[in-house]
């Protein structure tokens, strides 16, 4: 990684910024647990974590990983993106996300915060490649709309009480990135 292993990204709306142990709140326990938030995380099920378990996760990243709040304006923390831990040589990096805040879920929240992680990935971090799987329809519109291309799809590879789901894996390269004005920050005059 550069220097700015935790980097701090603004955008239009967002600013997003290291989530350390010390940020961990009940508010964030309760989104790990709650069973609405984690419908289609890899967390679904999973009980309520412990103040000092979540500060151990945070605390025991490894070196290229980084899990940034995100911070908006009128609600506060609503939610975490994480990328890596990077795979310099083959210059890629894994993101996943979590908006545990209802009241901003459908609000574009969830596509401009992987928006400015994937810039900063292309732009500072020189990478070639972001990536993730989901099976999650929220962050497939949300990636899709910032140019991400579905790379194949993983069929019947979640369980569910539902049932067997598929689970999709997409990817941007850094050649496809494109600036979007949208989720910039604005110039202050």
């Amino acid at each position: 990684m550069s220097e700015t292993a935790s980097p701090v990204l603004k955008g239009r709306r967002l600013t997003l910024r290291p989530f350390l142990p010390g940020d961990v709140h009940d508010r964030y326990l309760d989104w790990l647990a709650d069973p609405v938030v984690n419908e289609y995380s890899q967390r679904r099920g999973a009980p309520r974590p412990t103040a000092r378990e979540a500060q151990a996760y945070l605390s025991g990243l490894a070196e290229g990983e980084a899990v940034l709040g995100i911070h908006h304006p009128e609600h506060g923390h609503v939610g975490n993106v994480k990328f890596g831990p990077v795979d310099r040589p083959n210059g890629r990096a894994d993101i996943s996300i979590l908006i545990g805040e209802p009241a901003v879920w459908g609000k574009g929240v969830g596509t401009e915060a992987i928006y400015l992680v994937s810039k900063y990935l292309f732009r500072t971090e020189a990478l070639n490649r972001v990536d993730a799987g989901s099976r999650n329809p929220a962050f497939i519109r949300a990636v899709t709309k910032l140019g991400w291309k579905t790379e194949g799809v993983l069929r019947q590879r979640i369980g569910t009480p539902e049932g067997y789901k598929d689970y999709t894996l997409l990817a941007q390269l850094a050649e496809e990135f494109t600036e979007r004005p949208e989720f910039e920050q604005a110039i202050q005059d």
